[in-house]
């Protein structure tokens, strides 16, 4: 369980900082 969770950790990360990205650009911030 734990190795999966580090492995899909890993890719909610990703995930997170692609989505926050966008948030960024449609807000106008940076």
């Amino acid at each position: 369980m734990s190795e999966i969770t580090i492995r899909v950790s890993e890719e909610e990360k990703s995930f997170i900082l692609a989505m926050a990205d966008l948030r960024t650009d449609n807000i106008g911030i940076s």
